[in-house]
């Protein structure tokens, strides 16, 4: 077990999304995601909303699933080389193998440039 982490109760992992308040971007959505029923969220890059919007998806974590999401969070990304908000969420949502959904305004054309969890993703390894 990992030490010091016996606390986390979180039965949730959820993302959501907010409309971007940026003069000329209000058509894009931002997203971040919360663990332990909305008290530890995270978003991207560093100190953007982790507040309002409206849950996209969520499922229900094992504590090591949430370690996995918290892990994955914190695995290095370049903002706008390896991918934007969307793909920081859903490497969170990875271990609930749920991802954003097509109601996320702009989460097409961020997939589309930067791949579903960012360009890379695949060189993090969490496994709690």
């Amino acid at each position: 077990m990992f030490v010091g982490v016996s606390f986390l109760q979180a039965d949730v992992i959820a993302a959501y999304d907010t409309n971007v308040a940026v003069p000329g971007l209000s058509w894009l959505d931002h997203t971040y995601v919360c663990v332990d029923n909305s008290s530890n969220c995270r978003s991207f890059p560093s100190g953007s909303a982790t507040t309002g919007g409206s849950v996209v998806t969520s499922g229900s974590a094992t504590d090591s699933q949430v370690l996995n999401s918290l892990c994955y969070a914190a695995g290095s990304m370049t903002y706008l080389v390896q991918g934007v908000c969307h793909q920081h969420s859903n490497r969170m949502l990875y271990p609930i193998n749920k991802e954003l959904d097509s109601s996320v305004n702009g989460y097409s054309t961020s997939r589309w440039l930067y791949g579903t969890y960012g360009t890379n993703f695949w060189s993090i390894y969490c496994n709690y």
